[in-house]
């Protein structure tokens, strides 16, 4: 309602200016200056806000450049830490896989070791070793591996 009333009292104000003598030019003239302090407020405003704008973007810039920054550091640690973990995963591996192929050589092996003898054992093996021939123990000794 106020804009209203402010609106009628302008018309009232523009209508009498044109009653008088001269009062086409004169409000012409008025409504020109009027524009061109709009412009130049206008422009006033443009610039400023074009120089908050480039400081707002430079500020980001500054911004984004050290949060870049930051992530490629983080990305670098974490890159190491895997490649640590990956390398110690990997030495576990091969030490697992060296124990594995080494019980399986012991499994395939066969046993070519002499016997845990006790004392009484190895007294009556050394009696009878005695009687019997030198040939014969060569052949049945030979006889052995071959089954390993």
């Amino acid at each position: 309602m106020k804009e209203l009333v402010e609106l009628l009292i302008q018309f009232i104000v523009t209508l009498c200016k044109l009653s008088k003598h001269g009062g086409v030019k004169a409000l012409v003239a008025e409504n020109y200056a009027l524009r061109q302090q709009l412009v130049a407020e206008n422009h006033a405003l443009r610039q400023q806000l074009v120089a908050e704008n480039h400081a707002l973007r430079q500020q980001l810039v500054a911004e984004n450049h050290a949060l870049r920054q930051q992530l490629v550091a983080e990305n670098h640690a974490l890159r190491q830490q895997l490649v640590t973990e990956d390398h110690a995963l990997r030495q576990q591996f091969v030490a697992e896989n060296h124990a594995l192929r080494q019980q399986l050589v012991v499994i395939r092996r066969c046993n070519k070791r002499s016997p845990r003898l006790k004392s009484l054992d190895r007294f009556l093996f050394g009696f009878f070793a005695f009687f019997i021939r030198v040939l014969h123990l060569r052949s049945s000794s030979s006889a052995n591996c071959y089954y390993c």
